[in-house]
């Protein structure tokens, strides 16, 4: 088992470590028991929160990623043994950081494993269930943008954050919105309930008016101000969203004749309505 352990080690430094990181700190296997892991679930606590600050930055983010890797091992070891028969958990923490710290089983099987590999995690207490097919691992739990990728992969079926959601991460606006908005194709069954701080539209999503940010899945300026329009968030935002996109440079001449055109249709719409 200590062989075991050394080994596990290893795939975490060959994987995620190099000469910039320094080198791995080895700490002495120990046979799994409810006294070590309740150990280790307190050690968890003090594993270096390095990565949520650093994803700007390729250097640093790989050395944090290489301490945060060798320390979550050496904690894995000391409350159970091998921790985990697995040497996949290294692999998953690299998919996690793309995905603000959450995984899927379709983590798990891009990597050769599958969903009872999460599940045996969970349970252990290496990984957190958020939701169903969704785990996050507890050490990245406090991203930012962590609740519109648990959006995304609750939906899946290539949605993208949309309406107010894509205006706020956009920066278009002071709009503050108090549920997260998505879009999917039409014709899409979702065949799970959905927490009630989700909100899912329909419709159609051309490639141009798709974008992507810090790995999230989002319609484009002109497409969220588009939505915006579309779902009356009020001329005080759109007015505000235009000015700050064109300042930007995020809308071009043809953007702003679309949002020109939305508008006019908007308030002929709501003038029929009287």
């Amino acid at each position: 088992m200590r062989a075991a352990g050394a080994a596990f080690k290893r795939v975490v430094y060959v994987l995620v470590y190099d000469d910039s990181c320094g080198a791995a700190h080895e700490a002495p296997v120990r046979s799994r028991s409810a006294e070590h892991r309740s150990d280790a679930a307190t050690s968890f606590a003090s594993v270096p929160g390095l990565v949520k600050s650093l994803r700007a930055n390729t250097v640093p983010l790989r050395n944090a990623i290489g301490t945060l890797c060798v320390s979550l091992a050496n904690t894995v070891s000391q409350g159970y043994g091998i921790g985990m028969s697995e040497p996949l958990f290294p692999q998953l923490l690299e998919r996690a950081l793309d995905q603000h710290g959450l995984l899927t089983p379709e983590d798990a099987q891009a990597i050769g494993a599958n969903d009872a590999a999460l599940r045996l995690m969970a349970h252990r207490g290496t990984l957190e269930r958020v939701g169903f097919g969704i785990y996050r691992v507890p050490q990245l739990a406090g991203d930012r943008l962590a609740q519109y990728q648990d959006a995304l992969l609750r939906v899946r079926n290539d949605a993208a954050l949309s309406h107010e959601t894509a205006l706020d991460l956009h920066d278009l606006c002071d709009i503050n919105p108090a549920q997260v908005h998505v879009t999917v194709a039409p014709g899409i069954r979702l065949r799970r309930r959905l927490p009630g701080w989700l909100v899912v539209h329909r419709g159609h999503l051309d490639p141009h008016d798709l974008a992507w940010h810090e790995g999230l899945r989002i319609a484009t300026p002109v497409r969220a101000i588009l939505d915006g329009i579309a779902i009356h968030v009020g001329d005080r935002f759109i007015d505000q969203a235009v000015e700050t996109g064109r300042d930007r440079g995020l809308l071009g001449p043809a953007d702003l004749r679309r949002i020109e055109i939305a508008r006019a249709k908007a308030r002929l719409a709501a003038l029929e309505a009287l």
